[in-house]
């Protein structure tokens, strides 16, 4: 009960003036909170009177808005007169907030799918992988966040020169620390510049083997096919072989069939011409590349060898042409009366 009434008579001690900068500042907080998309996209259209996009879809769009409510929180704190102390900590937070927002809208311009890159690599005749671009902007962002990191750290007060000195002093436990990172690093530089792969191929390495999705500055991203994710430390890549069977120009099916050996050899090499006829009849085969003899004499078989070339390199078309390769000569065989072993 005693601070009821205390609070009532705080209340009551609260000055006319104050309370109407209150209901100015709140009142402006709303109107920046309700009017934000309005200013975001005046400003917008004041500097993108050519643009093609919608406003929403514009890069600063969000940005801008944020900034707006963050401008009017911070006028409305100005028009409250808030003693020296407690304004100099928010006059830190608002730069703060506006060096994240301002690195944020920035750091999102370097993408390779934005128009600027596009317009950009259309100017220089770039037709290649976007695996170099997409790792150039990796670095441009990173290089944005550490700036504007130093500028935060300076913001609040922390004095740059001992920082730097202090990692001059700590430099050989960073250097241990910081082995595998530049490992991984340069494993990275190395996978773009040497190319065995890039972001879309399908490659083994190892025991492991999938499509390529991401290749950052620490590591590389497959997506095998039970469709989990696999990540390995470019460290390990660059000296590792990796075999890319995106590069084929065409595949080799070879197989083994085995007949009774009670069957006479013409009949044996009648089946051998006639498997011929049928792979060679199948549209997605190299028809020079066919090759059909007989590899290996049983006591109860006689084992005939298969091969053929195709030039279909996608994995899951090429099991498609393999299927229609064995159905057609398991159709022959039921034809011919010809049982396998």
């Amino acid at each position: 009960m005693e601070f009821i009434i205390n609070l009532i008579k705080n209340i009551q001690n609260i000055e006319k003036i104050t309370v109407i900068n209150i209901l100015i500042a709140v009142i402006t907080i709303i109107i920046f909170y309700l009017f934000s998309s309005l200013f975001s996209y005046i400003v917008i259209k004041l500097f993108s009177m050519k643009s093609k996009n919608k406003i929403k879809d514009n890069i600063f769009y969000k940005p801008l808005k944020i900034f707006f409510l963050i401008f009017g929180i911070y006028i409305s704190t100005l028009i409250l007169d808030l003693p020296e102390s407690p304004m100099n900590i928010i006059n830190k937070i608002f730069k703060i907030s506006i060096i994240i927002l301002v690195a944020s809208a920035i750091s999102s311009v370097a993408s390779p799918k934005r128009e600027f890159y596009i317009k950009l690599k259309e100017k220089l005749n770039f037709n290649k992988d976007d695996t170099i671009t997409v790792f150039i902007c990796k670095i441009i962002k990173m290089i944005i966040y550490i700036i504007a990191g130093f500028l935060i750290i300076s913001e609040i007060g922390y004095d740059l020169n001992g920082i730097i000195t202090g990692l001059g002093l700590g430099s050989v436990v960073v250097a241990f620390a910081a082995q595998d990172i530049a490992k991984n690093l340069f494993g990275g530089f190395a996978i773009i510049i040497d190319k065995p792969f890039i972001v879309g191929d399908f490659i083994n390495i190892g025991n492991y083997n999938g499509i390529v999705e991401d290749i950052t500055f620490r590591s590389t991203k497959i997506r095998t096919s039970e469709d989990s994710i696999i990540t390995i430390p470019n460290s390990v890549l660059s000296n590792q072989a990796v075999i890319n069977w995106s590069k084929l120009t065409k595949r080799r099916y070879s197989f083994n069939i085995d007949l009774k050996s009670n069957i006479k050899i013409d009949k044996i090499k009648e089946i051998s011409d006639k498997i011929i006829f049928v792979i060679k009849n199948n549209p997605n085969v190299e028809k020079e590349s066919v090759h059909v003899s007989i590899d290996k004499i049983n006591i109860d078989s006689i084992s005939i060898f298969i091969s053929v070339y195709t030039n279909i390199t996608n994995y899951y078309d090429y099991l498609l042409v393999k299927e229609s390769i064995n159905c057609s000569i398991i159709e022959l065989l039921e034809n011919e009366s010809i049982e396998l072993i």
